[in-house]
């Protein structure tokens, strides 16, 4: 599995790995009843029909919709995925792009047989059943020309000279700096062609550029470090680096420099920010024009917030919902202590920076925090 590469630990963070099913475990896909079920035809009853047929693992299926063609298996596929009750209330609907043999054990026993346009059914853990449709061979997951090895004009790697990169995109302005955070997209390929994993359909993951980093990933690190902001690297890592019997091609794009984790100018609170109570103080940088929905936020409310904290003395970040890649919910009760009654001075649409003393935070905080929140809606 690829994430038992040891050089490489630090930066799969975000992105998903798995090795794949024989394909020969799974039976050629037709219904239940020896023929594919029209739209028209899908069972009324969401109960397991008689005849349906089990994986290996023991999931029931049938087929609802009949398809055309096979892809690879070195395709990436898009999916539009279904969950549903056993009383066939819709639990859970979306599109997905997946790879047709590195997805998960349980999508494994399905992508790899399955052809484009085929819809299935499935019964699976804890009362749920899936519905899978396939829609298409997503193209843009294919793998490159020079997958299986890398151009004379590659770069080497400082210090890891088995390792090549070229930079097929420039990108735009400076070159990031020591301890600055970056959000990275990242495709790999079996140096055969066959798609390992992408997190390209997300925002990608956030990478720092730390001491820590270049001890931990020093390939990455030292790539990173050449590219500009929106740049497009690739990189050919042999097999005897990885440990594997294949080696890895790797497309990668520095995507933003998120400067909102860039340690804040000033770790004290300024002479003109607004006092809560002696140990907290805030101070707006965006606010909503004063309207009627502008209103202050009130007590039991619950809010979408963005939200990044450091050390109020050394400027480490402590924690950040931008790494996390989803905004944070937080409920407005006295629980919150000292942030309720920061947030119940504050309107949905402000950006605003607090400055806490660690007197007024839960003892097991034990330090002083500098916060930047942007409240983003109600819950």
């Amino acid at each position: 599995m690829i994430h038992k590469f040891w050089p490489f630990l630090f930066f799969l963070t975000g992105c998903a790995s798995v090795t794949a099913s024989s394909p020969d475990a799974f039976e050629t896909p037709t219904s239940a009843l020896g023929q594919s079920l029209s739209e028209s035809s899908e069972p009324d009853s969401m109960m397991i029909p008689e005849g349906a047929r089990r994986t290996p693992s023991g999931y029931a299926y049938v087929t609802l919709r009949a398809g055309r063609e096979k892809p690879l298996a070195t395709d990436a596929v898009r999916v539009h995925l279904k969950v549903l009750t056993v009383e066939g209330a819709v639990v859970d609907e979306n599109d997905a792009t997946l790879a047709v043999s590195h997805s998960t054990p349980f999508f494994e026993e399905f992508l790899p047989q399955m052809a484009i346009g085929e819809k299935i059914r499935v019964w699976g853990d804890r009362a749920r059943i899936w519905e899978i449709e396939m829609l298409s061979v997503d193209e843009h997951f294919r793998a490159p020309e020079d997958v299986a090895s890398a151009p004379a004009d590659a770069l080497t790697v400082p210090g890891t000279e088995e390792v090549r990169y070229r930079i097929l995109e420039p990108g735009h302005g400076a070159k990031p700096k020591a301890g600055q955070a970056l959000r990275v997209q990242a495709t790999r390929w079996k140096d055969s062609g066959e798609i390992l994993e992408s997190n390209r359909d997300s925002r990608g993951m956030v990478i720092f550029l730390t001491q820590e980093a270049t001890q931990v990933d020093p390939v990455h690190d030292a790539v990173l470090r050449e590219l500009n902001e929106g740049a497009h690297a690739r990189l050919w890592i042999p097999a005897s680096m990885l440990g594997a019997e294949f080696g890895m091609t790797e497309d990668l794009w520095l995507v933003e420099f998120l400067h909102d984790l860039d340690v804040p100018a000033e770790l004290e609170a300024p002479d003109d920010a607004q006092i809560v109570e002696p140990d907290a103080a805030w101070m707006r940088f965006e606010a909503r024009s004063e309207s009627a929905d502008a209103a202050k936020l009130a007590e039991n409310e619950a809010v979408a917030v963005e939200m990044t904290c450091w050390n109020g003395q050394t400027g480490a970040l402590v924690d950040s919902s931008l790494i996390r890649d989803k905004h944070d919910i937080m409920e407005i009760k006295p629980a919150l202590g000292i942030w309720q009654k920061i947030m119940m001075t504050a309107s949905v649409g402000d950006i605003f920076m607090a400055w806490i003393k660690a007197a007024a935070l839960p003892e097991q905080v034990n330090m002083d925090l500098v916060c930047r929140v942007k409240i983003f809606e109600k819950v």
